[in-house]
């Protein structure tokens, strides 16, 4: 995965910062130097959040929104492979949210009704 600068600036501070080496070269680990367990990190991140308005906010979150931001500056093929996907597929189905409302196409509706568009039926031959 390719990280951002700035995520790598971060990284790099926090293992930098008072964090012992450790043998797994690992900016997140235990007191003993070991990895965190999932469900560990699971239950730190609900205390994090806790009365702050972002009890919303999960890792899935995260990656709904990583998904999304890509698929709308890049594409969705590529918002998959940031995610670890096989193919766009689950990403679209899954990650990439959907507009809440359709785009304002009131002007194109518009100009039709004052004849200022063909109709596509009656196009140029």
């Amino acid at each position: 995965m390719a990280l951002p600068p700035f995520a790598i600036a971060l990284l790099n501070r926090r293992r930098d910062e008072g964090h012992a080496a450790n043998h797994l070269d690992a900016v997140f680990t235990t007191r003993n130097a070991t990895w965190h367990q999932v469900s560990n990190s699971e239950r730190r991140w609900r205390q994090i959040r806790q009365d702050t308005g972002f009890e919303w906010v999960t890792p899935h979150t995260f990656r709904k929104t990583v998904a999304t931001l890509i698929s709308e500056r890049v594409d969705s093929e590529t918002a998959a492979q940031q995610l670890g996907h096989s193919s766009a597929a689950i990403t679209k189905e899954f990650y990439i949210s959907k507009p809440a409302i359709a785009a304002d196409v009131a002007h194109v509706l518009e100009e039709f009704a004052r004849g200022e568009q063909t109709p596509p039926d009656q196009g140029q031959a």
